[in-house]
């Protein structure tokens, strides 16, 4: 009876072993699928006038976007800066920016990514996130919705770090700017939980 116990112990750990090793190749298959889609949203935005730099690390795709001068006197200068997380455990200027689980109820997890970008398109000192959030359908990559940071932060000027899903909704913390802080340095910080509604995120609660 103990070695059959012991032999049923094996065969369960071998399977989750190989369900966890399953789960983890299909994710990273979806963080690859998800670099053409994230690539392609920027491509119709910046690269009208702009030549493009890419430069690859472990953990991250760096896109820049440079202005093409078409006279002496014009910018010659990066209009954007663009970061793409390529794995999860990473921390992207305080985002934990690949995340799955269920956003919509249906049994299986959507990936949501976040984006970092600097430069606001126009070289200015700016900086910001977008969130992207794909969904597998019919075994092909589907991106549902791109949302910038800002309008999930419940102020005018201010932040949302996206940090985990939970019972299908996505937290973090948001950042919003009093009058006289530093561009550096929100001084108004407080949780806040996002929803998938649709194919948009919308802020749906904080507590600030």
């Amino acid at each position: 009876m103990r070695i059959l116990f012991l032999a049923i112990l094996v065969i369960l750990f071998a399977s989750c072993g190989q369900n966890g090793e399953q789960v983890a190749v299909a994710r990273n298959k979806m963080i690859k699928d998800a670099y053409p889609l994230i690539k392609n949203y920027y491509q119709d935005l910046y690269s009208k006038g702009a030549r493009i730099e890419e430069t690859n690390t472990d953990s991250t795709i760096g896109i820049t976007y440079i202005n093409i001068p078409q006279t002496k006197d014009d910018y010659d200068g990066y209009l954007i800066d663009i970061t793409i997380p390529r794995k999860t455990g990473i921390n992207l200027y305080e985002s934990n920016p690949t995340l799955y689980g269920d956003l919509d109820q249906d049994k299986t997890d959507e990936m949501v990514m976040t984006v970092h970008t600097e430069g606001g398109g126009g070289g200015g000192n700016t900086a910001s996130q977008d969130i992207f959030v794909f969904k597998k359908v019919d075994d092909k990559l589907q991106l549902l919705c791109t949302t910038p940071d800002v309008t999930l932060s419940n102020c005018d000027d201010g932040m949302f770090r996206a940090k985990k899903i939970e019972n299908g909704f996505i937290t973090g913390l948001s950042s919003c700017y009093k009058d006289d802080d530093p561009r550096c340095c929100p001084s108004v910080i407080y949780p806040s939980v996002v929803s998938l509604s649709g194919n948009a995120l919308k802020l749906i609660k904080n507590y600030r």
